[in-house]
């Protein structure tokens, strides 16, 4: 088993790993008391996007549905689908969601710029929020806080949207710190690739007005343990003070020429985790 210990000391906290480690509904988890956490197993599905890819729709619903049986035959505590559920706004989504109707346990999913493309409308999130549920939310597992986050809110998107998710955010993040709870975040867009003061791209949150060191530097002080996304289409680990960042593979194209798969989760209240990958053909 991995600890954090030796891996931020393999990494000189912080640098790419590609490969390295192959070893819902309220808008915010009930307040109670701090519990003694326990093992975590969670599953990191990356933009299952259906229609994405040279293969085009039909191979990249096969692969879907195969992920939801081996999810299922896993059997974690949660389910996290990190964003770009479909490839093209117009394309209808029931396939999407009578699959994830199909994944029996406890799931949480977070929306993508396919999903709410840009530039984010009242009309846009009001469609993704009928079809899919909330856009942010938060659980308490077994002693472990799940932030899910709209990174499109941190795009060009509505003021009192993103004004809403920051003070909901901060509210998450205090609690996390006054109970003293391990926590962990979940989003589409990763907050960086390669370094925390790299410039902006697609692939990253928007580092305008410190908008991304700011979220980093609240995300460590609080606690949070992993900041898992997608988005990239490439697998990257990267550590900043102490926080693993986490970008799994996908089941509809891999940039990195990775096998399709998924991504499980196990993490200790004492700091150890494995992060394996599962295949999906």
């Amino acid at each position: 088993m991995v600890t954090r210990r030796t891996f931020m000391k393999s990494l000189g906290l912080s640098a790419l790993a590609p490969a390295a480690l192959s070893a819902l509904s309220a808008d915010e988890a009930p307040r109670s008391p701090a519990l003694e956490a326990k093992t975590l197993r969670l599953v990191q599905y990356c933009d299952p996007q259906l229609g994405f890819g040279e293969e085009g729709f039909g191979p990249s619903l096969g692969r879907f549905h195969k992920a939801i049986d081996l999810i299922n035959d896993l059997n974690p505590d949660v389910v996290t689908v990190l964003g770009d559920l479909i490839h093209r706004y117009s394309d209808p989504v029931d396939e999407m969601v009578s699959g994830l109707k199909r994944i029996k346990p406890q799931l949480i999913v977070a929306p993508g710029n396919h999903d709410i493309p840009d530039p984010v409308t009242p009309e846009k999130l009001t469609r993704y929020r009928n079809d899919f549920g909330p856009d942010r939310q938060s659980a308490l597992i077994n002693g472990w806080k799940l932030i899910c986050v709209n990174t499109q809110l941190w795009r060009e998107s509505p003021p009192e949207e993103t004004a809403a998710q920051d003070e909901w955010l901060a509210a998450e993040l205090d609690d996390v710190k006054t109970r003293g709870i391990p926590a962990i975040v979940l989003s589409h867009i990763p907050p960086y690739i390669a370094y925390p003061n790299e410039g902006d791209s697609w692939a990253v949150l928007t580092n305008e007005n410190e908008l991304r060191k700011n979220l980093l530097v609240k995300m460590t002080e609080s606690g949070v343990r992993f900041w898992l996304a997608g988005h990239t289409h490439e697998t990257i680990v990267r550590a900043f003070e102490g926080m693993l960042v986490m970008n799994g593979e996908t089941t509809s194209a891999n940039f990195d020429k990775r096998p399709y798969g998924i991504r499980l989760l196990t993490a200790e209240p004492n700091g150890d985790y494995r992060w394996d990958f599962y295949k999906v053909e």
